[in-house]
């Protein structure tokens, strides 16, 4: 199950350097790569994040989760933002994924917990309208 999708590499990098990373990636193709074929690229580095991750909380979860946590989406934005920089990561991009992979690790050892959205049963998330007494 992929946690995130291309959008949101672009949301959080920028659409410039996602494309740049897919057409460096792409650049030695003979013929040259379409652009659709150039977001495949990105789409695979978005799978193999979310298989990474999964080999982590699987030890901690079962699989498939409820919901993507945020702080999940922002990891796996930066594992999959490191498999595209392929052999010349950034200091910045090493680094962000290292982080990642540590947070992983302590997920997976029991030492952090994923935190999932809960949606409120029954009110749908309506603020109470209502009048009440209270009683001290």
């Amino acid at each position: 199950m992929a946690y995130i999708a291309r959008k949101d590499l672009i949301d959080s990098f920028g659409q410039h350097e996602i494309e740049r990373l897919e057409s460096n990636i792409a650049r030695n193709q003979d013929p040259p790569l379409t652009p659709e074929q150039k977001e495949l690229i990105t789409l695979n580095a978005i799978d193999q994040a979310s298989n990474e991750v999964d080999s982590y909380i699987a030890a901690r979860y079962d699989l498939p989760l409820p919901s993507v946590p945020e702080q999940l989406k922002r990891n796996v934005n930066d594992i999959a933002r490191y498999l595209l920089y392929k052999d010349q990561p950034t200091d910045e991009v090493l680094r962000r994924y290292e982080m990642a992979i540590s947070w992983l690790n302590k997920i997976s050892t029991g030492k952090a917990i994923l935190v999932f959205p809960i949606k409120p049963e029954g009110d749908e998330g309506q603020p109470f309208t209502g009048t009440g007494i209270f009683v001290v």
